[in-house]
């Protein structure tokens, strides 16, 4: 009874948090434009492909990008609340999942059909759609093939709408039976599973649809003005996380220790494990270091990278933190500083953000494992986008799928051999 309590306490808190979150990207919006800049920017961004890299904040405006995050999230949490889901780490990390890609490739339009597929799913299965609601709000990741299909492949308007919208229910319907299997591959050491698991259907998909000569054409649109308003918001946001932890929360800040001794192997609910705000202050510190990472190489604030960014604040709540983060960020920065890529850069920054995936590998087997798997994850991950075409936002969750599923058995083999040789010394 008192378990149940707590998870009901749990479940108003966390819909109260992030309600908050959703209205404070709305109000945002109004921070950068009139609402007819924002209108106009807003049906700009529906009319998008949504294809990576699709910059919200270039094919409309700032502000309609702020407003896009809002209401997609408001959409995702009607969803958990209506079909009474838990709101556990998983749900916080699907939430800010659609916060990060919201800025970039997601929106209303294209969202549903995939969502929809996963309810059909769970109505194939006779299970409640509330056990699969967590993968209903990852299932959007496959929404640019939806805006693709319905406006720019060349199909008349109800022939593509039609197309792209059942493509992306099927996909759907599909992610929800890979997903609950895929993890078996990586073993829990990549966070990101649904996009592991999409990366794999789509390649298939895009295979399909290259047999029938709809070629998938993206072009790159990103925001290059820096823009010191969106870097002070994001700080406040992060200072305000970190804070609630000492304005309200009650336990000792020295339990927030323990969950830095966490190695974050999924499933890793922090929000089941810690007090709400130790678990807030994770999500702020994560905000800003990477956001002051950002700033240091010199990179863009644009829709990618704080999108990017803001995807790792939300694992912070499922198996993130700073100690087995850093290592990983670190080996992404390292390997744009040696090799052809510039540091600064979109892709290099969104790997360093979205390595957090891995954050189980560093927390696992240490330091030099983060940097090694940080710099094998930026090799891989420019160049699993051309098997998919770009349609797969989380393009950086299916490159650490693959990396996790080949380091981890050689970390923990070495781990094996250490502790074997260390045990055999100590007799002697």
């Amino acid at each position: 009874m008192a378990e149940a309590n707590l998870r009901e306490q749990k479940n108003k808190f966390w819909f109260k948090v992030l309600l908050f979150f959703s209205l404070f990207f709305i109000g945002s919006g109004f921070l950068f434009n009139t609402p007819k800049e924002l209108l106009t920017g807003y049906l700009t961004i529906l009319k998008s492909s949504g294809l990576l890299l699709s910059d919200y904040m270039a094919i409309g405006n700032v502000g309609s990008a702020f407003l896009n995050v809002g209401l997609m999230t408001l959409m995702g949490l009607m969803t958990v609340k209506i079909n009474k889901t838990d709101i556990t780490g998983l749900v916080v990390a699907g939430y800010f999942h659609i916060v990060a890609f919201s800025f970039f490739g997601k929106d209303i339009y294209n969202s549903i059909a995939p969502m929809v597929g996963v309810y059909f799913y769970s109505r194939f299965i006779k299970e409640e759609f509330r056990k699969y609601v967590p993968i209903s709000l990852f299932a959007s990741g496959v929404g640019p093939i939806v805006s693709y299909l319905s406006f720019h492949s060349g199909f008349n308007l109800l022939i593509g709408s039609l197309l792209g919208n059942l493509l992306g229910m099927i996909i759907g319907f599909l992610l929800s039976l890979v997903a609950t299997n895929s993890t078996k591959i990586h073993s829990g050491y990549n966070l990101y599973n649904a996009g592991f698991a999409m990366g794999l259907i789509s390649i298939i998909a895009y295979a399909v649809l290259i047999m029938f000569n709809i070629e998938i054409v993206s072009q790159n649109s990103i925001y290059r003005i820096f823009d010191i308003k969106i870097v002070i918001l994001m700080y406040f946001l992060f200072i305000l996380l970190v804070l609630s932890k000492f304005l309200f929360g009650k336990e000792k800040l020295s339990n927030y220790l323990n969950l830095l001794k966490e190695p974050g192997i999924a499933p890793c609910d922090f929000i089941e494990k810690y007090e709400s705000f130790t678990v807030l202050m994770n999500m702020g510190l994560i905000g800003i270091i990477g956001l002051t990472s950002i700033l240091l190489v010199e990179g863009n604030i644009n829709g990618i990278t704080i999108g990017s960014l803001l995807a790792a604040v939300g694992f912070a709540a499922f198996g993130c933190h700073p100690k087995n983060y850093l290592p990983l960020m670190l080996g992404v920065y390292l390997g744009g500083y040696l090799s052809i890529y510039d540091i600064n850069s979109e892709s290099v920054i969104s790997a360093a953000m979205f390595s957090s995936a891995l954050s189980p590998v560093a927390g696992s087997f240490g330091l030099f494992s983060g940097l090694i798997t940080g710099f094998l994850h930026l090799a891989l991950v420019n160049r699993t986008g051309h098997m998919h075409g770009g349609f797969v936002l989380y393009n950086n969750g299916f490159a650490a799928g693959l990396i996790a599923s080949v380091v981890t058995p050689f970390f923990q083999v070495l781990a094996e051999n250490y502790s074997r040789k260390y045990h055999r010394n100590k007799r002697q």
